[in-house]
């Protein structure tokens, strides 16, 4: 057992998860350096439009971030929804879209 109890495989997941959460938290504000700005809730989503998903409860602590491409939205994968899975379809927290303006 390592820090607090925790095995060394819960602390690299934890170690990994915090590099994701401010991996985000960068892209975020670099994308809107670049321009991107976030849309108003309810408005109509359109190629190119990221979004960045909000953590659930006993899902992954870093949220999410996936991108539309005009019919699909993908990640790291081709997603058949926004949220990205089961659980995150069930919770729908909640989320922001960015367009590039």
């Amino acid at each position: 057992m390592g820090a607090h109890g925790w095995s060394e495989a819960e602390m690299k997941q934890f170690r990994k998860s915090d590099r994701v959460r401010v991996l985000i938290r960068s892209i975020v504000a670099h994308s809107i350096r670049a321009g991107f700005r976030a849309v108003p809730p309810g408005s109509t989503v359109i190629a190119g439009d990221v979004a960045i998903i909000q953590p659930y409860a006993g899902g992954n602590p870093s949220g999410h971030m996936t991108m539309y491409d005009g019919t699909t939205w993908y990640s790291d994968f081709r997603q058949n929804s926004m949220y990205p899975g089961g659980g995150y379809r069930a919770a729908q927290p909640a989320y922001k879209i960015y367009r590039k303006n």
